[in-house]
């Protein structure tokens, strides 16, 4: 575990409660216990990133060199390079129950998962959302699909943002607040993908899966989740879902 940031009794005591979830799962494979995994799941990677986020008092200096470099009218404030940044920021300070993706972030389907190579995949796709935008990107159906079915072990998916507004007086990202949804709490329901596409035949797995409207959102949670074999049949044939 990173030595330098102190996790609550929260994130120790929600780890320990995952473990015996993941445990009864493997004896029962039902629905209630599928869902409790995901319930400790979530809290876990919550309250590790609002740890993070704490030790560094929700703020985060932009600078090389001591040069600043989110001052007004950057071109860094208005581009990707932040979220990129938000999430290594995060990753490296994880604990180590937690275990990075090694391949980059634009070919894989989450950032980090849960250091269990048992009987379920639990992964999470870390997000970086400006303050007034609506960065609602998931990853590209093709790369979740490949993900999803490379293997029959129930998954979890959760989606963690963080929210962040820039001081350009002072080249200063401050965290905002940070939620999470988990894909498997939506996907059957209001699955939908922007239009990218990288071939001269249009392929409906070449956008990115997106998050639904805020108003759906903040009503979803684990209970939501449906069996794992149902979401595993969608992703399945995902392009015919759309």
């Amino acid at each position: 575990m990173n030595q330098s940031i102190q996790f609550s009794q929260t994130v120790d005591d929600s780890n320990k409660s995952l473990q015996k979830a993941i445990k009864v799962f493997a004896q029962t494979n039902n629905l209630i216990n599928y869902q409790d995994v995901a319930r400790y799941f979530q809290i876990l990677v919550d309250e590790t990133i609002k740890c993070i986020w704490s030790f560094h008092h929700s703020t985060i200096l932009f600078e090389m060199n001591q040069v600043k470099l989110a001052l007004e009218g950057s071109s860094i404030n208005s581009s990707t390079a932040i979220g990129y940044i938000v999430e290594e920021f995060i990753i490296r300070q994880l604990p180590n129950f937690f275990k990075k993706e090694k391949i980059s972030t634009n070919n894989s389907a989450y950032d980090f998962k849960y250091d269990d190579d048992g009987l379920l995949d639990l992964v999470v796709n870390l997000k970086a959302e400006k303050k007034g935008s609506n960065n609602k990107g998931i990853c590209a159906g093709n790369i979740l699909k490949a993900f999803y079915t490379a293997n029959n072990k129930p998954k979890l998916y959760l989606i963690a943002k963080s929210k962040y507004e820039i001081d350009e007086g002072n080249s200063l990202l401050n965290i905002i607040g940070n939620n999470s949804i988990f894909l498997e709490s939506f996907i059957m329901g209001n699955v939908n993908a922007d239009k990218r596409n990288w071939s001269a035949d249009f392929n409906p797995l070449s956008g990115r899966l997106q998050t639904p409207a805020e108003g759906i959102s903040k009503n979803l949670s684990y209970k939501d989740i449906p069996e794992a074999k149902l979401i595993l049949d969608f992703i399945q044939k995902l392009e015919d879902n759309f």
